[in-house]
């Protein structure tokens, strides 16, 4: 799929069911136009840049995110690509496609991904860490099986306004 907007990069997952093409991009780039579905969450995190600097997580209300808290999740990713990075909240919605853990977690409790999925998701990260966001699209398998498409949008957040320290993250299944 050709965008409106050109990525910076593109990683494709494929595990098991899964089919995702992630696209990233860097963080002051405008929201490409395919993910209109995901505008108003968009504006949600870009509403709190302040000079240029990303917004940290304690800088929201959780009223804030009104109609997005099922599609939501905030993870904790540390202050390194090698730091331990877990879910701080992740909303009933998101679950159904990702679970509750992180893949991170998934590696420690001795469960991981295959070990392409594993290098992709530390090559994604990394754009993270280096102030991208990523749009994503794919296919997803719910926990009752069916198979769905979704689009989901990750933006960086820091807790000093640069170092990115957590993700949030909004699901749309709609399409």
């Amino acid at each position: 799929m050709e965008f409106s907007t050109k990525p910076v990069a593109f990683i494709r997952f494929l595990e098991d069911q899964r089919n995702l093409d992630c696209h990233l991009y860097k963080w002051n780039t405008p929201l490409p136009a395919e993910a209109k579905a995901l505008e108003g969450f968009y504006e949600i995190w870009r509403s709190k840049l302040n000079d240029n600097k990303f917004p940290a997580w304690k800088d929201f209300k959780f009223e804030d995110f009104k109609g997005w808290h099922s599609n939501l999740r905030v993870m904790n990713l540390g202050k390194n690509i090698g730091d331990p990075k877990h879910n701080m909240i992740i909303g009933q919605t998101f679950s159904q496609y990702w679970g509750k853990k992180t893949i991170y977690e998934q590696i420690q409790d001795g469960h991981p991904p295959s070990d392409d999925t594993v290098k992709k998701y530390y090559q994604y990260l990394q754009y993270i860490y280096d102030h991208h966001y990523g749009f994503n699209i794919g296919a997803i398998p719910k926990s009752d099986g069916r198979l769905s498409s979704v689009l989901w949008l990750e933006l960086p957040l820091a807790d000093n306004g640069h170092d990115v320290t957590h993700i949030i993250s909004a699901i749309y299944t709609g399409i």
